[in-house]
Order: C-alpha cells, then sequence, then structure tokens
C-alpha cells in the first residue's frame, strides 16, 4: 500500500491564530492542509482515470501495470514498437482484501493529494453517465472517496472534449453533469465533495473546450437552467488567446480560463509574454504547471531540463496577477509522464516540490527553509542512445524546435549557505552557494551519480542515485528519473521488494527517554556499518510500514556484548509500548549477558551472536508486529561498566518469507528419488528451524505456498561436507522434477540437465556459500512446495547444510 506521509505532526499555534505542522519530510514546516484550503488562491491536481492506484488488485509485482503496461510484450505486443506502453507506475502495492478496494485506493490517493494542501482533483470526464463505463465508474467513487475523507478536498469536473463528449449533444453533457452531482447529494455522507465557487455554483472546466463552439456552450447553459442546475465555465484551451474573446463574450457563463500550458523549458518564456501581452478580457486564470512530458506510444520527449520547468511554471503562476488557481498536471497521467503522485521512477520528488510551491501559492510567501534537503534529477541513458532491440521501429525524438540538454541536476533547500556537489566517474563538480533553493548541473554522462551537501568541511548530506545512466539499452527511455529528501525523515520505498541501508548522512539521536547515558556511535565499513560502544541506545528515522511478510536482515559483530544487545523498529522514543493492547514488544534482543526484558523479543537462541566474530541474522519482523513504523533502534546497553561495542552492518529491509522448517512437514519429493538404492536419507532442522541439514541421498521438500514473479528473488547459505552426485533447490508445485523445469543445481559430480539449470558445479568440501538466485528470470506462477535435494545414489554420503533461506520481490531489479 501506499505509505503514509504525515507523521511526526506537531500542531504549532502561531501569533496570527494559524497552525504550523513540523512536516518533517520536507524542508519547510507547512501550515494545516485544512486552513491551506481556505485561501483564496486555488490549487487542483488533474487526475486521470486510466491509471488508478491499482488497475485489477493484484500484487504490485506482478499486477496489470507490470504485465501489460510496463512489459515490452504487454497486451499482446500491442506496444513493442516503442517497448511497453509506460515506463514507470505509481508504487505498488500488495493485493486489498476489502471488496471495494477501488474506493479504498481512492481513498488513500484522495489523502496523499489532500496533505499537500491542494484543494482537489480535476476529474478527467472520459465518458459520459454510462453505468457499465468503467471511467464514469471511476468518477462516482472517487467522489465516495473524498466525501469519506472529509476533509475539505473536492472534484472540479472536467468534461473531455476531446474523448466522451466531443460529439454528442449539449444536453448529454448536461445530463451527465446532472448524475454527477446527484451523485454526490446522495450520498451517505451529509455533506458534498463537487467543487462550487463561494456563492454556490458549480465549476464546469472542459478540457479542450475550444473543440466545440461557443454556441454549443451557450446551449449547455440552456440545458444546465432547465435542470436548475446553477453553474459557471471555466474552460481549458490549448492555445488560449484564439478562444478567449469568443467565450468571454458568449452567453455560457463564463467566468475564468485555463490552457493546457506547454512541455518544453523554453517554451515558457513565451507564454509568460503572451499572457502579458494579451487581453484577459476581465476573467480569472488558472495556471498550468507540469513536472516533464514524454509519451513512449509517440515516440516523443520534451526538454523540461530536470526540476526547471516544474519550477519556471510555478514562478509564472506566482507572478501572475489574474492566476487564481493552479492546475498541476498531474496526478497520475503516466502515459505522458506528467504525473507528481509518488511513482516508482519519480519517487517523491515532484510530490515534495509540489508541496513547498503550494504554500507558496497559497500564502503568497515563499515558505521559510528550516531543514536541509536534496533532490536529484536525470535520465538513464543519453537522449540519442542506440536501442539494441529490434522491435523498436523509430528513433524517439524531441518535438520540433525543442533542443535536448541531457544533465543531471542537484536541487537542494539549504537552510544556511553551502557547498554542493556532484560526482560521476570519480570527477566531482561543486558549487559553493548561499542559502534557499540552489540547482547544480552537470552534463550526462555513464555510470551512477552521488550528490552531497557540505559544510565546514564536513559532509552534512550524501545520497546515492538510484539508477545506472548507461548507453546500453534494449529500448529508448526519455523518463527523467528522480528522488531525494530530508536527513530527518528519509523516504525509503517499501513496495518495492527491498531496501538497503546507507548509514551516512542520517539523523542519529537517543532512543527511550534517559537510556543513553555514555560511549560513542560511530559510522564503519565505509558507512554501511554503525558501531556503538559504551552504553548507547540510538534511533535512525526510518518510516516503513511493517507488513505480515516484513524481514530486517543484518550482519552483527560483537567485541564486548555488555548486558543487553538488541534492534528493532518502533514508531515512537519508548521501548515499552504502553497503552497499546495488546503490548507487542518492537526490540528484539540478539546478545547480552543479562536476561530478556519483559518488554522485549528473544532472539538471541535462535542466532547465538558469539564476541569476535561477524554473525548474519534475519528477523521476521512481520511475524512479531506489524503497523507502520518511524524509527529504527540499535542498543548496546550496559549500566554497570559502559563497556559494550557492537558493529551493525549490511543492514537490509525486505519484504518476503524467511523459511522455518519448524513449521512445516519435511517430505519426499522427486517420486523413488528419495533414498533410492536403499540409501539413508535424513533431513534435520536446526537453530530454531532456519537451518536444515540433508545427509545420504535426500530428495526433500516443504509445503511452501509462493507466487514467483519475475522479481523473486531465492537467498541463503549453503555448507558442504560432501556434494555427492547432485546438490540442488528450487520451487514447484507438485512432487515431480521432470515434468517442468524448475531445478536449480548447485554442484556435484552429475548433471541433471534437461530438467533444470546449473548455478555451478563442482565439490565444495568444506566451504559455505552464499547464494541469491532470481527465480523469477527463470519461471514464474504459484508455487506449492520448497525443495532441496542432496543426491547420492551411488554411496549415500552427501552432506550439506542449508541456511538462512528467504524468498522475496526484488522490485528494484
Amino acid at each position: 500500500m501506499i505509505q503514509r506521509l504525515i507523521s511526526c505532526l506537531c500542531l504549532v499555534a502561531l501569533a496570527n491564530g494559524t497552525y504550523a505542522q513540523t512536516t518533517l519530510q520536507w524542508p519547510f514546516d507547512q501550515d494545516s492542509p485544512v486552513l491551506l484550503r481556505q485561501s483564496p488562491k486555488k490549487v487542483f491536481i488533474h487526475y486521470f482515470s486510466p491509471f488508478p492506484v491499482s488497475i485489477d488488485n493484484k500484487d504490485g509485482w506482478g499486477d496489470y501495470y507490470e504485465i501489460g503496461y510496463l512489459d515490452p510484450h504487454g497486451e499482446n505486443d500491442k506496444h513493442i514498437s516503442y517497448g511497453g506502453y509506460l515506463r514507470q507506475r505509481p508504487l505498488p502495492r500488495k493485493a486489498r482484501s476489502e471488496s471495494d478496494w477501488y474506493t479504498q485506493d481512492m481513498v488513500d490517493e484522495v489523502e496523499l493529494a489532500a496533505a499537500l494542501g491542494v484543494d482537489g482533483f480535476t476529474y478527467n470526464m472520459l465518458s459520459v453517465k454510462d453505468s457499465s463505463n468503467v471511467h464514469w465508474l471511476r468518477l462516482l467513487r472517487i467522489i465516495d472517496a473524498a466525501e469519506s475523507v472529509d476533509n475539505g478536498f473536492k472534484i472540479m469536473l472536467m468534461p473531455d472534449m476531446s474523448a466522451g463528449y466531443k460529439s454528442v449533444g449539449a444536453d448529454v453533457l448536461a445530463d451527465s453533469i446532472k448524475a454527477a452531482v446527484d451523485h454526490d447529494y446522495n450520498s451517505d455522507f451529509k455533506h458534498e465533495v463537487l467543487y462550487r465557487l463561494a456563492d454556490g455554483r458549480l465549476v464546469i472546466s472542459p478540457y479542450s473546450a475550444h473543440l466545440r463552439p461557443v454556441s454549443f456552450w451557450e446551449d449547455f447553459a440552456d440545458e444546465m437552467d432547465a435542470l436548475n442546475l446553477d453553474f459557471v465555465l471555466w474552460p481549458l484551451f490549448q492555445g488560449w488567446t484564439g478562444y478567449i474573446e469568443d467565450f468571454a463574450q458568449s452567453d455560457a457563463n463564463v467566468v475564468g480560463f485555463s490552457d493546457w500550458g506547454v512541455s518544453a523549458y523554453a517554451w515558457q518564456a513565451g507564454r509568460k509574454i503572451s499572457l502579458n501581452n494579451n487581453s484577459h478580457h476581465g476573467l480569472e486564470f488558472m495556471a498550468p504547471v507540469r513536472p516533464q512530458d514524454f509519451r513512449p506510444k509517440n515516440k516523443m520527449g520534451y526538454e523540461g531540463l530536470n526540476s526547471a520547468l516544474f519550477r519556471e511554471q510555478w514562478d509564472t503562476a506566482l507572478n501572475e496577477p489574474d492566476a487564481s488557481m493552479v492546475q498541476i498536471i498531474s496526478w497520475n497521467d503516466y502515459s505522458e509522464a506528467t504525473e507528481i503522485t509518488p511513482s516508482t521512477h519519480t519517487r517523491y520528488a515532484f510530490y515534495d516540490l509540489a508541496a513547498y510551491y503550494v504554500s507558496w501559492f497559497k500564502n503568497e510567501q515563499q515558505p521559510a527553509i528550516i531543514r536541509d534537503a536534496l533532490y536529484y534529477f536525470y535520465r538513464v541513458q543519453p537522449h540519442d542512445a542506440e536501442p539494441s532491440s529490434a522491435y523498436q521501429d523509430g528513433p524517439f525524438v524531441f518535438s520540433a524546435q525543442d533542443t535536448p540538454q541531457s544533465e543531471i541536476e542537484l536541487l537542494a533547500f539549504l537552510t544556511s549557505p553551502g557547498t554542493i556537489e556532484i560526482t560521476i566517474n570519480g570527477q566531482t563538480t561543486s558549487s559553493a552557494v548561499g542559502s534557499g533553493i540552489q540547482s547544480l548541473t552537470v552534463p550526462l554522462q555513464a555510470g551512477v551519480p552521488s550528490f552531497r551537501l557540505i559544510r565546514n568541511g564536513s559532509t552534512v548530506m550524501e545520497m546515492k542515485g538510484n539508477w545506472e545512466i548507461t548507453d546500453n539499452i534494449e529500448f529508448s527511455n526519455l523518463l527523467v528519473h528522480a528522488d531525494g529528501g530530508t536527513l530527518e525523515a528519509p523516504r525509503v520505498m517499501p513496495a518495492l521488494g527491498e531496501h538497503t541501508i546507507n548509514f551516512i548522512g542520517q539523523s542519529y539521536t537517543a532512543y527511550s527517554h534517559n537510556q543513553d547515558s555514555s560511549g560513542t556511535s560511530t559510522l564503519i565499513n565505509n558507512t554501511t556499518g554503525w558501531r556503538l560502544t559504551g552504553n548507547r541506545w540510538r534511533k535512525l528515522g526510518l518510516h516503513w510500514p511493517v507488513t505480515e511478510n516484513t524481514l530486517l536482515e543484518f550482519d552483527l559483530s560483537i567485541t564486548n556484548q555488555g548486558e543487553l544487545i538488541g534492534i528493532g523498529l518502533d514508531n515512537d522514543n519508548d521501548y515499552i509500548t504502553t497503552g497499546i493492547s495488546p503490548e507487542t514488544p518492537r526490540i528484539f534482543k540478539v546478545a547480552g549477558a543479562h536476561g530478556v526484558p519483559s518488554e522485549w523479543n528473544d532472539f538471541s537462541t535462535t542466532y547465538y551472536a558469539h564476541a569476535g566474530g561477524s554473525d548474519y541474522m534475519c528477523i521476521p519482523v512481520g511475524e512479531y508486529f506489524t503497523g507502520d513504523m518511524v524509527n529504527l533502534a540499535f542498543i548496546a546497553d550496559d549500566d554497570s561498566a559502559a563497556s559494550a561495542d557492537v558493529c551493525l552492518s549490511n543492514l537490509r529491509i525486505l519484504e518476503g518469507k524467511l523459511v522455518d522448517f519448524d513449521d512445516y512437514i519435511i517430505s519426499s519429493y522427486g517420486g523413488v528419488q528419495d533414498g533410492q538404492q536403499g540409501m539413508p536419507s535424513s533431513a534435520v532442522s536446526s537453530d530454531g528451524g532456519l537451518k536444515l541439514e540433508l545427509s545420504g541421498n535426500a530428495w526433500k521438500c516443504i509445503p511452501l505456498d509462493y507466487k514467483v514473479s519475475k522479481y523473486t528473488v531465492l537467498e541463503f547459505e549453503l555448507f558442504c561436507h560432501d556434494a555427492g552426485e547432485i546438490l540442488g533447490i528450487g520451487l514447484d508445485n507438485d512432487t515431480d522434477f521432470q515434468d517442468e523445469k524448475r531445478f536449480f543445481q548447485l554442484a556435484g559430480s552429475d548433471v541433471l540437465l534437461p530438467y533444470g539449470w546449473q548455478e555451478s558445479n563442482g565439490q565444495y568440501a568444506g566451504t559455505t556459500t552464499f547464494y541469491s538466485i532470481a527465480v523469477g528470470d527463470f519461471y514464474t506462477g504459484t508455487m506449492t512446495k520448497l525443495f532441496l535435494v542432496a543426491d547420492d545414489d551411488d554411496n549415500g554420503s552427501a552432506a550439506v547444510i542449508f541456511k538462512n533461506i528467504k524468498l522475496y520481490e526484488d522490485y528494484v531489479r
């Protein structure tokens, strides 16, 4: 599910009677969104109904976005000539259990958008009233969603004159508007959410209103009057100067106008001039703002200069006297890549920028920057990179009179002067800048960029780009990728399957009141590790919605275990979960000379962390508790001597399954293979079920249900005394290894082909090997068994140990 963004909200009364929130995820403290919506300046976000959070309510790594829109072969190769319909999607979620999941998804969207302080969505009405049309039904559902949230968020009706309304009569349009109004009025809720002016008149803002003559709109006004619907028209044009005079002088109740705006940064200056030099005929203006524009299906891109187009169009809105409204284009039009909703490849970057500029526009004052934030933007391939796929039938181009720039940008919100840096391929570009909003760009080149803020010779913040830039491509992709945020509330992408924690640039503070007393807290191992000494209880901000499938894995190295070594995820600053019923411990003891506190979980007997060595640990956190967590807690407790010394490194949070063999009945696999030739066959679990030792001539399986997607990864450790003839592992939906190719052979003197694949082959006596197998690259589907094989028909001497077997979804991969 989409992560809730508004956390740690502390309302603070100001001298003028308004309220500010502590919004740690942003560089400023936002006024209450409810109060922002009381401003006479209005901001709406264009909602495009073809792209809701989920189309089919399936797990995000195997839903219709993945198989139909992002896969180049999706929809029966319909989009193969341009490499897939889309290049990103809404943040994926797991399937919902509610029967009205579609409405609940829209509730999430309304709450997410409302948190920006905007006034609502402009809903693009693609269909006339039709109870069988999905786009009409989504209009009714989003009305229901806004009503159920009840926070002042509105829906402005925007009938699309280039789609469902391009040829219908004025009476049909009026009838559709009345149906929406009636649905709003007759809902189970006692308030209405369709947007009206202060005097009660309904606002209708037709998209591409100029596609129908003025006489059509005058007829529409008559039809609305006959239906006793008091309304105003706020038409949106594609090039407003050619139409505004006729509309302004009509009898169609026109009170304002809007324009779809431009998609290239170079063209925005001309739009500013046009607004200044042409009469608005006394009408108010709804200014367009968009982040970027890229249309795979048209093989067309526009140069927005990373964040520059978005910021420049906001500047136009801020300085245009007649701009009483802004329309952000868009919330979710993935077909044109204009979306600001949190997404897989633009993350929260444009969403966060929107929060800042919405407050600026509504309050008519630039918000004070009170915490540093860094955001980065870049394409992942040069605009002229040659695709290797023979399916792509032509180059992707930029619009005429639009010159691609291909740059990497670092956008910084700074509380005070500093130096901002971009490093790629060992070359660093630096710029000493003042406080405020600062931008640094360098030419795009192959590699993975990193970004830094430095003050007084010390690194304050550092980020590494999430995506590699390369010209070795299969299909063209002109989407600008983006990410970033603040130190105080760094965002992770829980729905993406896994997240590796880089400890650099994090904010470390005391955890659990007065427990933290003395010692050190330092970064180690090139910032991939965190060392505590003395008597330290520390935490760092880490937002993560723990599900039943959440795993916390890490390496732990102990020099002195002190009294208690603990780790956990928490939603407050107290290890005691007072007031929560039932009380659910959030901290896991992993070592220490003292017993387990009643408020902790005991994981020290499952994994024995010994002094002088490094131990891998994986804790199935979701089996103990679920919910939105905001802190990672790390504890080295030693009240008596303050001599604890422990290092935490290589920490990852996964969404997957850790196999506990004690939870299953182990049975035979492969028909007659298990114990064949009268050889012994043994499977013994230990270490709390996380280790399985196979010996003799063993073909074993457990009943493990798992839906393998193209992102599924199988990881484990393997200790080999004797590999025997065939050593392997895999997932299957029966016990026949010959009917489907499922087998991954890891070692052995024989070869199992053609029934599987060889990950490696040979004898590994006396060694431990870590394996990470991208199962989804080989097969997908619902599997019901995990099988493990140590075959040795010859003399039954195979002896191996599988340990820490886990399955998870590596969506980033």
